[in-house]
């Protein structure tokens, strides 16, 4: 047998390596501790939201994960072991960044739920100050200031349907602030019932809702009297 070994030295070289590769693939084996480790430091992270509240982390640990089972099941379990390590890794950062998310929207809480308060206090007087007499007032003195007497007639038309379309704004956005306040307290009160860290990306969400309504219900209370005053003034300036 050896001899046949020395008259064919490349079929000799070549079992050896086919020998060696056999070896190395039989001693091979699933990394199946990595896949658990990496499983373990997913549920940490799941449960600590960072899907949500550190989206980035969390998709690059979840796309190694994924490398590290397609390495599997090509039974490529040297790449699937560090790719299982790494993902692992990646998991915990992802946690260890959802959990700073959370510390700093608990830091932003207080004061965002002080100026839903301040807004809904300042909403809640404009609707019950609110008049449409300042769109009146905007009209006052607009036929007297038409110099051409010619337009005056057709000058106070437009007036009149000016202020009958803003009144007609008005009473619809008042009765539309009036429905925004009860949505805001509802807001606030859900946010209020919140408790727990995994809360708290929901009750920042409620009290941003409540915000934005109040101000853009400020804002709507306000148009009706500011767009007269621009009726009034490009009629004048006709």
């Amino acid at each position: 047998m050896q001899n046949k070994f020395k008259k064919f030295p490349m079929l000799s070289a070549f079992v050896l390596i086919i020998v060696a590769v056999a070896l190395v693939l039989g001693c091979q084996k699933p990394p199946t501790q990595e896949k658990n480790d990496a499983e373990s430091a997913e549920k940490a992270a799941v449960t600590a939201n960072a899907e949500k509240l550190a989206p980035d982390e969390y998709k690059a640990a979840v796309d190694e994960k994924q490398n590290a089972e397609n390495a599997m099941l090509t039974k490529d379990y040297e790449k699937s072991k560090s790719s299982f390590v790494a993902a692992k890794e990646k998991f915990i950062a992802a946690k260890d960044a959802a959990t700073k998310k959370v510390e700093e929207i608990k830091g932003e809480l207080d004061s965002l739920s002080q100026k839903a308060t301040e807004l809904k206090g300042t909403v809640s007087e404009l609707v019950e100050s609110a008049s449409s007499s300042c769109i009146d007032d905007a009209f006052k003195g607009v036929v007297s200031k038409i110099k051409d007497k010619k337009k005056v007639k057709e000058v106070k038309a437009k007036a009149d349907e000016a202020k009958k379309s803003l009144k007609a704004d008005f009473d619809k956005n008042l009765t539309a602030s009036k429905d925004n306040l009860v949505k805001v307290d509802a807001l606030v009160q859900e946010a209020s019932g919140l408790t727990g860290d995994e809360t708290v990306l929901d009750k920042k969400e409620k009290l941003d809702n409540a915000v934005k309504m109040l101000e853009d219900t400020k804002t709507s209370l306000e148009a009706p009297c500011n767009n007269a005053k621009s009726e009034a003034e490009k009629l004048i300036s006709e």
